[in-house]
C-alpha cells in the first residue's frame, strides 16, 4: 500500500516502530485506522476460538477538529468507550500526538 499523505506517513512509521517482532505477529500485533479526521491505533489478535477470525482492538484515537485545528486525543476505557485523555486532551498535529501516545504519563493506551 503506497502511503501518499504526510500524516498517515508519521502514522505509519510510528505503527511500525511499535510492532512486535515478525515471529510473533501471528499472536498478537499492531495496526491504525487513518482518514482526515480520524486516526485510530489498534491491536489485532486472533479470536481465541477461530485463529482464522482477527479481531482489532482499539486503544487510542485522536479526532481531528477543524473549527480548532487540532486533534483530540481519546483512550478506550475498561468499559469499551472513549474516553478523553485528560493529561493532554489537544495536540496541534498527529507527531505530537504520537509523542503523546509514546509517553503515555497516565499508563492508558498500551497499558
Amino acid at each position: 500500500m503506497e502511503i501518499l499523505n504526510f500524516e498517515e506517513k508519521i502514522i505509519a512509521i510510528y505503527v511500525e516502530s511499535i510492532r512486535p517482532p515478525v515471529e510473533v505477529r501471528k499472536s498478537v500485533d499492531l495496526g491504525y485506522f487513518f482518514s482526515e479526521k480520524e486516526v485510530v491505533l489498534f491491536e489485532i489478535r486472533p479470536q481465541w476460538n477461530n485463529e482464522t477470525q482477527l479481531n482489532h482492538y482499539p486503544f487510542v484515537k485522536a479526532k481531528y477538529i477543524k473549527a480548532h485545528k487540532h486533534w483530540k486525543i481519546y483512550w478506550m476505557s475498561a468499559t469499551d468507550k472513549w474516553e478523553l485523555y485528560k493529561p493532554m486532551p489537544t495536540v496541534r498535529d498527529l507527531a505530537e500526538f504520537v509523542e503523546v501516545v509514546e509517553d503515555d504519563e497516565m499508563g492508558c493506551f498500551r497499558g
